[in-house]
Protein backbone atom coordinates (compact mmCIF):
# COMPACT_ATOMS: atom_id res chain seq x y z
CA UNK A 1 0.00 0.00 0.00
CA UNK A 2 1.93 3.39 -1.21
CA UNK A 3 0.91 6.88 0.69
CA UNK A 4 -0.27 9.85 -1.71
CA UNK A 5 -0.58 12.65 -0.33
CA UNK A 6 -3.81 14.39 -0.13
CA UNK A 7 -4.76 17.43 -2.45
CA UNK A 8 -5.58 19.71 0.39
CA UNK A 9 -2.17 18.74 1.78
CA UNK A 10 -0.27 19.26 -1.39
CA UNK A 11 -2.57 22.81 -1.83
CA UNK A 12 -0.76 24.04 1.62
CA UNK A 13 2.69 22.61 0.81
CA UNK A 14 3.03 24.43 -2.29
CA UNK A 15 1.59 27.91 -0.26
CA UNK A 16 4.30 27.79 2.36
CA UNK A 17 7.32 27.02 -0.46
CA UNK A 18 6.10 29.68 -2.11
CA UNK A 19 6.19 31.82 1.04
CA UNK A 20 9.69 30.48 1.69
CA UNK A 21 10.95 31.35 -2.40
CA UNK A 22 10.00 35.06 -1.68
CA UNK A 23 12.11 37.82 -1.75
CA UNK A 24 15.46 37.14 0.44
CA UNK A 25 15.99 39.84 2.96
CA UNK A 26 19.73 40.91 3.59
CA UNK A 27 20.33 39.65 7.53
CA UNK A 28 23.99 39.38 9.07
CA UNK A 29 23.93 35.67 10.05
CA UNK A 30 25.53 36.38 13.22
CA UNK A 31 22.97 38.30 14.38
CA UNK A 32 20.30 36.78 16.95
CA UNK A 33 16.94 36.17 16.35
CA UNK A 34 13.71 35.30 18.71
CA UNK A 35 11.62 33.13 18.33
CA UNK A 36 8.11 34.23 19.72
CA UNK A 37 4.99 32.66 20.41
CA UNK A 38 2.31 32.65 17.69
CA UNK A 39 0.14 35.77 17.24
CA UNK A 40 -2.78 36.12 16.43
CA UNK A 41 -5.86 38.31 16.69
CA UNK A 42 -9.14 37.52 17.77
CA UNK A 43 -10.89 35.92 15.23
CA UNK A 44 -7.71 34.71 13.08
CA UNK A 45 -7.46 30.87 12.15
CA UNK A 46 -4.71 28.59 11.55
CA UNK A 47 -5.51 25.41 9.89
CA UNK A 48 -3.13 22.31 10.38
CA UNK A 49 -3.02 19.13 8.55
CA UNK A 50 -0.83 16.27 9.70
CA UNK A 51 -0.19 12.80 8.39
CA UNK A 52 1.44 10.43 9.80
CA UNK A 53 2.54 7.00 7.82
CA UNK A 54 3.76 3.45 8.78
CA UNK A 55 4.56 1.91 5.79
CA UNK A 56 6.07 -1.76 5.83
CA UNK A 57 5.56 -2.09 9.82
CA UNK A 58 6.49 -5.81 11.14
CA UNK A 59 5.97 -7.78 13.90
CA UNK A 60 7.60 -10.72 15.16
CA UNK A 61 6.09 -13.62 17.59
CA UNK A 62 8.44 -15.76 19.42
CA UNK A 63 8.21 -18.46 22.32
CA UNK A 64 4.97 -18.60 22.12
CA UNK A 65 1.58 -20.45 20.31
CA UNK A 66 1.37 -18.27 17.85
CA UNK A 67 4.84 -17.88 16.32
CA UNK A 68 5.54 -16.13 12.90
CA UNK A 69 5.79 -12.58 11.44
CA UNK A 70 3.20 -10.38 9.91
CA UNK A 71 3.65 -6.64 8.29
CA UNK A 72 1.59 -3.80 9.44
CA UNK A 73 0.32 -0.24 7.22
CA UNK A 74 -1.15 2.99 9.31
CA UNK A 75 -1.89 5.76 7.48
CA UNK A 76 -3.87 8.66 10.30
CA UNK A 77 -4.94 12.35 8.67
CA UNK A 78 -5.73 14.83 11.13
CA UNK A 79 -7.10 18.09 10.38
CA UNK A 80 -8.31 20.77 12.42
CA UNK A 81 -8.53 24.82 12.69
CA UNK A 82 -7.93 26.75 16.11
CA UNK A 83 -9.30 30.02 16.27
CA UNK A 84 -8.03 32.55 18.63
CA UNK A 85 -11.19 33.99 21.06
CA UNK A 86 -10.76 36.24 23.85
CA UNK A 87 -9.16 33.98 26.56
CA UNK A 88 -7.31 30.96 24.38
CA UNK A 89 -8.84 29.49 21.25
CA UNK A 90 -11.64 27.40 19.90
CA UNK A 91 -10.87 24.36 17.83
CA UNK A 92 -12.55 22.61 15.00
CA UNK A 93 -11.89 19.00 14.25
CA UNK A 94 -12.44 18.67 10.59
CA UNK A 95 -10.51 14.90 10.28
CA UNK A 96 -8.81 12.47 12.92
CA UNK A 97 -8.92 9.44 10.87
CA UNK A 98 -6.76 6.45 10.26
CA UNK A 99 -6.54 3.29 7.73
CA UNK A 100 -4.38 0.20 8.72
CA UNK A 101 -3.96 -2.53 7.26
CA UNK A 102 -2.21 -5.67 9.52
CA UNK A 103 -0.81 -9.04 7.41
CA UNK A 104 -0.53 -12.00 9.36
CA UNK A 105 0.47 -15.31 8.11
CA UNK A 106 -0.67 -14.16 4.42
CA UNK A 107 -3.91 -13.06 6.21
CA UNK A 108 -4.34 -9.51 5.24
CA UNK A 109 -6.88 -7.79 7.88
CA UNK A 110 -7.82 -3.86 7.16
CA UNK A 111 -9.46 -1.31 10.24
CA UNK A 112 -10.35 2.12 9.57
CA UNK A 113 -10.92 4.93 12.58
CA UNK A 114 -12.80 7.76 12.34
CA UNK A 115 -12.79 11.16 14.76
CA UNK A 116 -15.53 11.17 17.24
CA UNK A 117 -14.93 14.84 17.56
CA UNK A 118 -16.83 15.80 14.36
CA UNK A 119 -18.82 19.24 14.79
CA UNK A 120 -18.49 19.20 18.51
CA UNK A 121 -16.12 22.25 19.03
CA UNK A 122 -13.17 21.97 21.85
CA UNK A 123 -12.36 25.39 23.78
CA UNK A 124 -8.83 25.16 24.97
CA UNK A 125 -7.45 28.09 27.88
CA UNK A 126 -4.16 28.26 29.59
CA UNK A 127 -3.99 27.36 33.10
CA UNK A 128 -0.60 27.67 34.88
CA UNK A 129 0.69 23.73 34.10
CA UNK A 130 0.13 24.52 30.45
CA UNK A 131 -2.89 24.34 28.12
CA UNK A 132 -6.76 22.39 29.08
CA UNK A 133 -8.89 21.79 26.02
CA UNK A 134 -12.69 20.69 26.85
CA UNK A 135 -15.90 20.45 24.71
CA UNK A 136 -17.56 23.79 24.51
CA UNK A 137 -20.93 22.42 25.42
CA UNK A 138 -21.89 18.84 26.98
CA UNK A 139 -20.13 16.01 28.27
CA UNK A 140 -17.37 14.29 26.73
CA UNK A 141 -17.08 10.09 25.68
CA UNK A 142 -14.34 8.28 26.67
CA UNK A 143 -13.52 8.37 22.96
CA UNK A 144 -13.62 12.08 22.73
CA UNK A 145 -11.62 12.55 25.71
CA UNK A 146 -9.02 9.95 24.48
CA UNK A 147 -8.84 12.52 21.35
CA UNK A 148 -8.55 15.76 23.18
CA UNK A 149 -5.87 14.54 25.04
CA UNK A 150 -3.74 13.58 21.59
CA UNK A 151 -5.06 17.51 20.34
CA UNK A 152 -4.02 18.83 24.35
CA UNK A 153 -0.50 17.29 23.88
CA UNK A 154 0.26 18.84 20.93
CA UNK A 155 -0.56 22.03 22.21
CA UNK A 156 1.65 22.13 24.72
CA UNK A 157 4.67 20.75 22.89
CA UNK A 158 7.80 23.26 23.85
CA UNK A 159 9.84 23.76 20.90
CA UNK A 160 10.54 27.65 21.58
CA UNK A 161 14.29 28.45 22.83
CA UNK A 162 12.67 31.04 25.55
CA UNK A 163 15.85 33.48 24.47
CA UNK A 164 17.59 34.79 21.54
CA UNK A 165 19.52 32.58 19.61
CA UNK A 166 22.14 32.71 16.26
CA UNK A 167 23.05 30.27 13.70
CA UNK A 168 24.25 27.08 14.86
CA UNK A 169 22.50 27.44 18.41
CA UNK A 170 20.72 24.64 20.21
CA UNK A 171 17.97 24.14 22.57
CA UNK A 172 16.65 21.38 24.62
CA UNK A 173 12.67 20.78 23.43
CA UNK A 174 9.76 18.83 25.09
CA UNK A 175 7.52 17.82 22.31
CA UNK A 176 4.83 16.51 24.37
CA UNK A 177 2.64 14.91 21.34
CA UNK A 178 5.72 12.14 20.83
CA UNK A 179 5.61 11.29 24.66
CA UNK A 180 1.77 10.98 24.18
CA UNK A 181 2.42 8.96 21.35
CA UNK A 182 4.40 6.34 23.18
CA UNK A 183 2.15 6.39 26.66
CA UNK A 184 -0.44 5.06 24.38
CA UNK A 185 1.37 1.68 25.10
CA UNK A 186 3.14 2.78 28.04
CA UNK A 187 2.46 4.16 31.58
CA UNK A 188 6.31 5.55 31.74
CA UNK A 189 7.85 7.58 29.86
CA UNK A 190 11.10 9.79 28.92
CA UNK A 191 10.98 12.14 25.87
CA UNK A 192 12.70 14.57 24.61
CA UNK A 193 14.96 16.58 21.60
CA UNK A 194 17.15 18.99 20.50
CA UNK A 195 16.26 21.98 18.22
CA UNK A 196 18.82 23.73 16.44
CA UNK A 197 19.06 26.62 13.97
CA UNK A 198 20.06 25.83 10.51
CA UNK A 199 19.56 28.85 8.32
CA UNK A 200 17.68 31.96 8.40
CA UNK A 201 15.57 32.28 4.89
CA UNK A 202 14.22 35.83 4.59
CA UNK A 203 11.40 35.76 7.53
CA UNK A 204 11.65 32.01 8.20
CA UNK A 205 14.15 29.75 10.40
CA UNK A 206 14.69 26.54 9.30
CA UNK A 207 15.31 24.35 12.19
CA UNK A 208 16.64 20.73 12.37
CA UNK A 209 15.03 18.44 14.89
CA UNK A 210 16.39 15.05 16.81
CA UNK A 211 13.58 13.73 18.61
CA UNK A 212 14.27 10.59 20.80
CA UNK A 213 12.19 8.72 23.39
CA UNK A 214 11.76 5.57 25.68
CA UNK A 215 9.87 3.75 28.03
CA UNK A 216 9.49 0.76 30.61
CA UNK A 217 6.79 -0.69 32.22
CA UNK A 218 6.70 -3.99 34.22
CA UNK A 219 3.48 -5.36 35.61
CA UNK A 220 2.46 -9.08 36.60
CA UNK A 221 5.53 -10.73 35.48
CA UNK A 222 4.98 -9.32 31.69
CA UNK A 223 7.97 -6.38 30.36
CA UNK A 224 7.00 -3.70 27.95
CA UNK A 225 9.67 -1.68 26.06
CA UNK A 226 9.62 1.10 23.54
CA UNK A 227 11.69 3.40 22.41
CA UNK A 228 11.08 6.49 19.49
CA UNK A 229 13.88 8.25 17.11
CA UNK A 230 12.70 10.75 14.89
CA UNK A 231 15.00 13.49 12.80
CA UNK A 232 14.01 15.92 10.35
CA UNK A 233 13.35 20.16 9.83
CA UNK A 234 11.04 23.16 10.53
CA UNK A 235 10.36 26.28 9.35
CA UNK A 236 9.14 28.81 11.88
CA UNK A 237 8.14 32.22 11.16
CA UNK A 238 9.79 35.10 12.67
CA UNK A 239 6.86 37.41 11.71
CA UNK A 240 4.00 35.26 13.19
CA UNK A 241 5.25 32.76 15.70
CA UNK A 242 3.91 30.35 13.37
CA UNK A 243 5.36 26.43 12.79
CA UNK A 244 4.87 26.92 8.90
CA UNK A 245 5.91 23.02 8.56
CA UNK A 246 7.67 19.87 10.14
CA UNK A 247 9.15 17.37 8.15
CA UNK A 248 10.35 13.91 10.58
CA UNK A 249 11.48 10.26 10.14
CA UNK A 250 12.54 7.97 11.46
CA UNK A 251 11.02 4.96 13.61
CA UNK A 252 9.52 3.42 16.56
CA UNK A 253 11.01 -0.01 18.50
CA UNK A 254 8.54 -1.52 21.29
CA UNK A 255 8.89 -4.89 22.75
CA UNK A 256 6.57 -7.15 25.05
CA UNK A 257 8.36 -10.31 27.14
CA UNK A 258 5.53 -12.05 28.92
CA UNK A 259 6.00 -14.46 31.00
CA UNK A 260 5.58 -17.57 29.69
CA UNK A 261 8.71 -16.65 27.71
CA UNK A 262 6.58 -15.16 24.53
CA UNK A 263 8.61 -12.48 23.31
CA UNK A 264 6.64 -9.93 20.68
CA UNK A 265 8.63 -7.25 18.72
CA UNK A 266 7.53 -4.37 16.55
CA UNK A 267 9.11 -2.20 14.54
CA UNK A 268 7.15 0.54 12.77
CA UNK A 269 9.19 2.91 10.58
CA UNK A 270 7.16 6.67 10.41
CA UNK A 271 6.97 9.47 8.56
CA UNK A 272 5.45 12.86 10.14
CA UNK A 273 4.52 16.06 8.15
CA UNK A 274 2.83 18.89 9.37
CA UNK A 275 1.69 22.19 7.54
CA UNK A 276 0.12 24.97 8.94
CA UNK A 277 -1.45 28.37 7.09
CA UNK A 278 -3.42 31.21 8.75
CA UNK A 279 -6.30 31.53 6.95
CA UNK A 280 -7.54 35.14 5.41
Amino acid sequence: MKFVLSPLFTSLALATLALACSCKKNRDPNDAIELPELKLKKGQTVRTIMETVTEEGTIKIVGGKENGSGKMFVQRVRIFEKTRTEDGFRYNIQKNDSIASFEWKGQETPSETHTALTGRPVLSTRADDGWKMALAEGNASPEQIAEIKVFEAYANRQWLPGHPVKIGDSWPCQPGFIKHFIQSDLVKTNTGGTLTLLSIEDDNAVVSVNIHGSGEHSEKGTLSKASIHLTGTAVFSIQTGLDLGLDLKGSVTSGVQHANGEIKAVLLPITLKVRKKILE
